[in-house]
């Protein structure tokens, strides 16, 4: 890491673990608190360096919460595996048929143990946010930090009734229930969710259990590429309108083969820079919703 980088890194997290719970402290409470980033900003490296500083400031026990999705869980439990490699004393375990046991012998030995898990309630199978609320139940005597990633997918829906008949396989209000009772459970600790669109998270009401508490804004670094820089088309010198109408059945529009060369000769070069992950190119041929979904 550029020692500037890692800084501005260190100190982001110094100041956000200031709103953190003490450990130290003998009352029993569960802070709240909102990590705000813009998307690719650097928001997973943030949170694992919380986890990382936490573990030297008194907790040992954490649950991440991976999204609602196996590969965003998997992605995450990827990288946080690697980031913990060079330290045995970190165990890092899938939540389902955890053995609160064995995790509690783990703690009192003095390990850490992060628990991976993903944003899912099934109301017949004792999985996933079943297993949350269970083991942050038997395990509440023990300061822990429970890291929602992607907390604005579902975790604020209370307010949405459940429809027998949408074929979503999540029920948002379910999810909802699950997380604030894991909060209820835990006593003491932190609830920290992470988003780059903190609507819902903002403007739920401050009595609801998921109301953040506190605030902590994650600056993305010098060089950041965002969506602004790529969608604003005032005046932008990365964006080239397409002037052509053609509908892709009479000929091929020019804008279109000079995007293809362009894609072409940027997988090229990123190849020459022995970059060899997968690229992609995403065509629209319309501005309306109905066509892409025929």
């Amino acid at each position: 890491w550029d020692p500037n980088k890692l800084n501005k890194l260190f100190l982001m997290v110094s100041m956000g673990l200031t709103k953190f719970y003490d450990t130290k402290s003998g009352i029993d409470k569960v802070i709240k608190v909102l990590c705000l980033g813009k998307v690719q900003s650097g928001k997973t490296a943030f949170f694992i360096s919380t986890m990382a500083m936490a573990m030297d400031n008194g907790y040992n026990l954490f649950y991440v919460i991976g999204g609602t999705k196996n590969n965003l869980l998997s992605q995450n439990r990827n990288r946080i595996q690697s980031e913990f490699a060079n330290n045995e004393n970190i165990f890092i375990m899938d939540i389902n048929g955890a053995d609160t046991d064995d995790i509690r012998h783990k703690l009192q030995r003095g390990y850490k143990v992060v628990l991976m898990v993903l944003k899912n309630k099934n109301k017949t199978t004792s999985t996933n946010l079943s297993e949350l609320e269970r083991i942050t139940k038997e395990l509440n005597d023990f300061p822990s930090i429970i890291i929602d990633d992607e907390g604005d997918e579902y975790s604020q829906a209370k307010e949405q009734r459940d429809n027998p008949n949408s074929t979503k396989k999540v029920p948002p209000k379910a999810i909802h229930n699950a997380l604030k009772n894991c909060i209820e459970n835990m006593k003491k600790g932190v609830y920290l969710s992470v988003t780059a669109t903190p609507q819902s998270n903002l403007l739920v009401s401050t009595l609801n259990a998921l109301s953040p508490d506190e605030c902590i804004m994650v600056e993305p670094g010098e060089g950041y590429t965002g969506a602004s820089v790529f969608h604003d088309t005032l005046e932008n010198q990365f964006v080239e309108e397409a002037n052509d109408n053609s509908d892709f059945e009479t000929c091929i529009p020019d804008t279109f083969k000079e995007a293809l060369r362009f894609f072409i000769l940027g997988c090229a070069v990123r190849r020459f820079r022995n970059d060899l992950e997968p690229h992609s190119m995403l065509v629209h041929p319309s501005a309306f919703i109905n066509v892409h979904e025929n």
